[in-house]
């Protein structure tokens, strides 16, 4: 859940604009693009903005002209039993975040290759592969057990793709734990990837790489422990090595990382207060230069629930939710049946919010369902969030509030 919520996307609410003289807000044709949690189109979405409706095509892509920002968007899909709602938006060109993935990989290649050098693989001491290619998902943690290896490789679009493949020997103090040593590393470069096809001879002979560190200290609001904190490698290509975890409470952290590999650290830590709200908190920092010292990581104070309570009935379309700020953040709120929906997702930067009242998915009577509010900062607006190019800052900020329990009226 935490890895599909780091995405987050929300709405602020804006005065209208007027022209000069008191004359009609200016109109602007709005063309965007829905996409699944994938990344891939959702095709087939009904989008709204007031009384114009269309349907997005084979790429997700829709238009509508004559908006006057700012405005409502709602994507709906009867079939799914599924709407999103972005409220606030004034750009002409938003990327929607559809909440179900929707779309296939419908390409598929296997590289293949040899393992040489570093040391004997054992229970503390694996290779770790990584696959850099925009678009397309390899199966990443692979540990191979002898000196050859096998990575599975899915993506859409041209039938061969160009990618880098990179192999790192890590050796760790505890199974699953931070890494110690890094006994070799290896990339081959310019590989390319075929539809339907192993790609064998993509050899990777280890050499030791230079080591390196960085280290700083966390700092937590009153109230919160630790869930965890995990350590990763970003390449520049892209691709991506899960190092380990730690789950201790310890404030003050060195880590040890390969140098010159043209990557950057990456941490993700995560936070739960012990009080009744049980909010969870987290932060991700990319892009750490190996070597950087005295860094000062520090969690947010989350964003509790405040209204209405857990077991509530009698919940309608007039049902206030609510819960607390979250400073430079934006919100998503789910409202999900286990029925077959329909689920609603409101994309906001208020504090409170209604369920939607949708004529072509009515909220049933009698129906249990869950709510509950993810967080995620900085974004100052529903614009920056729901950019073409995507916001993607080094440092992310999220919360996320226990799940409630509601019954319709």
């Amino acid at each position: 859940m935490l890895a599909r919520r780091v995405a987050l996307l929300a709405a602020v609410s804006f005065l209208p604009a007027c022209g000069g003289g008191g004359g009609p807000a200016p109109v602007i044709v709005v063309s965007g693009v829905i996409q699944d949690l994938d990344g891939n189109p959702a095709p087939g979405i009904t989008v709204s903005v007031a009384e114009q409706s269309t349907v997005s095509d084979a790429n997700g892509r829709f238009s509508l002209p004559n908006v006057s920002p700012p405005y409502v968007l709602t994507a709906v899909s009867v079939g799914a039993g599924e709407a999103v709602i972005y409220e606030g938006l004034t750009r002409s060109d938003p990327t929607i975040q559809w909440q179900q993935s929707l779309s296939s990989f419908d390409r598929r290649g296997e590289i293949l290759g040899t393992i040489d050098g570093g040391v004997p693989i054992g229970a503390l001491t694996n290779v770790m592969i990584a696959l850099g290619a925009p678009g397309a998902l390899a199966f990443p943690g692979t540990f191979p057990t002898a000196t050859t290896y096998a990575l599975p490789v899915t993506w859409n679009g041209p039938q061969t793709i160009i990618g880098s493949v990179h192999a790192l020997q890590v050796t760790t103090a505890v199974l699953g734990g931070l890494p110690t040593a890094f006994p070799g590393y290896a990339v081959r470069t310019d590989v390319p990837i075929s539809d339907g096809v192993n790609t064998p001879g993509v050899d990777l002979p280890l050499t030791p790489p230079s080591v390196g560190s960085i280290g700083g200290t966390y700092s937590l609001p009153a109230g919160y422990s630790f869930l965890g904190k995990f350590l990763a490698l970003g390449f520049g290509d892209g691709a991506l090595i899960d190092l380990g975890g730690d789950y201790g409470q310890e404030l003050d952290f060195s880590y040890t990382l390969p140098l010159n590999i043209d990557a950057t650290a990456m941490v993700f830590v995560f936070a739960e207060d012990a009080g009744p709200d049980g909010v969870i908190v987290g932060r991700r920092e990319t892009g750490i230069a190996v070597g950087a010292t005295g860094l000062v990581l520090a969690l947010p104070q989350g964003a509790s629930s405040i209204g209405p309570t857990d077991g509530t009935t009698s919940v309608d379309g007039q049902t206030e939710f609510s819960w607390n700020a979250f400073p430079g953040g934006v919100f998503t709120v789910d409202f999900l049946t286990g029925h077959g929906g329909p689920n609603f997702h409101v994309v906001t930067q208020a504090t409170r919010t209604t369920i939607p009242q949708i004529p072509s998915l009515p909220l049933p009577a009698g129906n249990g369902y869950t709510w509950s509010v993810g967080a995620a900062a900085p974004f100052a607006s529903v614009d920056e969030a729901a950019s073409p190019q995507g916001s993607n800052p080094n440092t992310l900020l999220i919360s996320f509030t226990p799940i409630r329990s509601f019954i319709t009226r």
